[in-house]
């Protein structure tokens, strides 16, 4: 095990949200939904000693984050599926299926849990690379139906703090119907304060909304979702030298 960078030992297990009625009723965040869970044994435990290391996830070993929420209101006469899935070796998928005035959504999360235990402030650089296919369609075109997509990284602390939180995409039947595969690369950081918890996750949420008559479909798949991670002293602050007397 590499000096400074210790994993918690523990049964791997899959953590699972399932919602009836709408995935805003699972939490309190509507947008990123609430604090991820993750028992204290799986959390990947970082050290003050850790500086110039580095993890390659899911390589090194896998995502301890891995959460799928979906939901579907049919309406009175509707049909409506929402699905999703997600695992600890990078891969993921949401579907979002409606037609006659149904609603569904599917949301995914994979990432890694940390538990920091330095006694001062730690830099942790992320590199994000993924391949994503998306789908999107409604009928008739020019109807109110919607099938929207969406892709966000971010980094959330133990105090409820998100910093930073990063667009990855964000697409809908609208403007970018059709069926489209490329691959992605991002990066970006954030410092770690001492005895702190961080959730680092890439996200992604699918939607369809449709009116009588109308139907709508938006799925995104993810595949070789990597991540790497270096630590590193965080850089210096500067500060203004108050002026002379």
């Amino acid at each position: 095990m590499r000096r400074g960078l210790r994993e918690q030992r523990g049964a791997m297990s899959v953590v699972i949200a399932a919602c009836a009625v709408g995935l805003a009723s699972c939490s309190g965040d509507t947008d990123l939904g609430s604090s991820i869970r993750v028992p204290a044994e799986q959390r990947q435990v970082v050290e003050g000693s850790a500086i110039g290391h580095a993890v390659n996830l899911p390589k090194d070993r896998p995502f301890n984050i891995h959460v799928k929420e979906s939901s579907q209101n049919p309406g009175s006469q509707g049909t409506a599926q929402g699905a999703a899935d997600a695992n600890g070796w990078g891969e993921a998928s949401g579907s979002a299926v409606a037609g006659d005035g149904g609603t569904a959504a599917g949301r995914f999360s994979i990432g890694q849990a940390i538990e920091y235990r330095g006694n001062s402030p730690m830099q942790a650089s992320v590199k994000v690379t993924f391949d994503v296919h998306t789908e999107l369609n409604a009928e008739p075109p020019e109807s109110a139906a919607v099938g929207q997509v969406s892709l966000t990284a971010f980094v959330r602390d133990s105090m409820g703090k998100v910093h930073p939180r990063i667009a990855l995409d964000s697409l809908s039947s609208d403007s970018a119907p059709g069926k489209a595969t490329r691959s992605e690369s991002r990066e970006f950081s954030f410092v770690m304060e001492p005895e702190r918890n961080y959730e680092v996750v890439f996200q992604g949420t699918v939607n369809a909304t449709t009116e009588t008559g109308t139907k709508a479909t938006a799925k995104v798949a993810i595949g070789a979702l990597r991540m790497h991670i270096t630590f590193s002293a965080p850089p210096p602050t500067t500060g203004t030298a108050p002026a002379g007397r």
